[in-house]
């Protein structure tokens, strides 16, 4: 079975997006959320928000306990999805560690966590999930891409490809909805 998003961590997606910070953390206070919670696969949109929450916390605040938190949290979630083969809950994952290791700065392990996510997405050819996550995802895609013409040209030509299809679709995201609808009537 399929577990429903629950609304209120849509919506604690939405704020985080919108840097309503304090909103979001008082959500997660109101669902008693933890990163040491027992993981559950019906919660598990709810913890991934949860560790969404603790990226953008230490980004805000540079809260140390909050960035520790949320990999430790991400960890978890990554052992429990890989466990029980949901592909696509272990490239979130991976995307959400690239992106908290890339908010500290440490650069290496942020390209090692996308190198992961992108080697099991292209196959599958997954772009909302890298695209939902905005500007960061973006840049950090791009980053990575460079690193990878530098570092290993040859062996990655799959991979370059597909950096080139995300950033495509990245655009296409930040194009206003009236000037896509104009285009596609034309």
């Amino acid at each position: 079975p399929l577990p429903d998003r629950p609304i209120a961590a849509m919506k604690a997606r939405v704020w985080i997006r919108q840097g309503q910070l304090s909103v979001v953390l008082a959500w997660a206070r109101e669902q008693c959320l933890s990163p040491d919670d027992d993981l559950s696969y019906l919660r598990e949109f709810e913890h991934l928000t949860l560790a969404r929450v603790h990226i953008a916390r230490y980004r805000n605040d540079r809260d140390e306990s909050a960035i520790r938190g949320g990999l430790r949290l991400l960890d978890r979630l990554y052992q429990a999805a890989s466990a029980a083969g949901r592909t696509g809950s272990v490239i979130e994952v991976l995307l959400l560690q690239a992106l908290a290791h890339h908010a500290q700065g440490t650069t290496l392990s942020a390209i090692t966590a996308l190198e992961r996510a992108l080697t099991l997405a292209e196959p599958e050819g997954y772009v909302r999930l890298f695209v939902e996550e905005g500007e960061e995802m973006r840049l950090l895609v791009l980053d990575f891409r460079l690193w990878i013409e530098k570092h290993k040209p040859e062996s990655y030509q799959k991979i370059i490809a597909y950096t080139d299809r995300l950033q495509a679709a990245f655009a296409l995201a930040t194009v206003p909805q009236s000037a896509v609808s104009t285009r596609s009537e034309q």
